[in-house]
């Protein structure tokens, strides 16, 4: 599987390095080790940063985001679930977010709203594509 980048997309190759040296600035989190199967908890927080900065961000499908952090869909939509819990309830977690957040020139954060797995799903397949993902042998 490749990923192939539309132009004007904000999902480009450069701004998703930029992404990844910026948690990895904040948190302290290689590379390597956010795309890793490590389940330390410093190395999920910094897999949660990324995952959400996808989705928010480059709006990126699930499957998308999933893709380019080695994870399937299922793992992006835990990850939406369980940064919505940290944000209300680490302060260090989302101080640090935020910290992510304006490096990354977005200035502002605000969660989605609270709805089920399957609306927020069918949403997001709504929405206009910014890649393009092709099969490759």
């Amino acid at each position: 599987m490749q990923i192939k980048f539309l132009e004007n997309s904000t999902a480009s190759p450069s701004n998703i390095e930029l992404m990844f040296n910026t948690v990895e600035a904040i948190t302290g989190t290689k590379r390597d080790d956010i795309l890793s199967s490590s389940r330390k908890r410093k190395n999920v927080i910094a897999r949660t940063y990324c995952a959400i900065l996808l989705r928010e961000m480059f709006n990126m499908t699930f499957v998308e985001a999933g893709y380019v952090l080695n994870r399937n869909h299922a793992s992006i939509i835990h990850c939406l679930k369980s940064h919505k819990t940290d944000m209300k309830h680490d302060p260090t977690y989302s101080w640090r977010f935020k910290e992510v957040v304006n490096i990354m020139g977005l200035g502002h954060y605000s969660p989605l709203p609270h709805e089920n797995a399957t609306q927020k799903i069918a949403k997001h397949m709504r929405r206009q594509r910014t890649i393009k993902i092709i099969e490759s042998d």
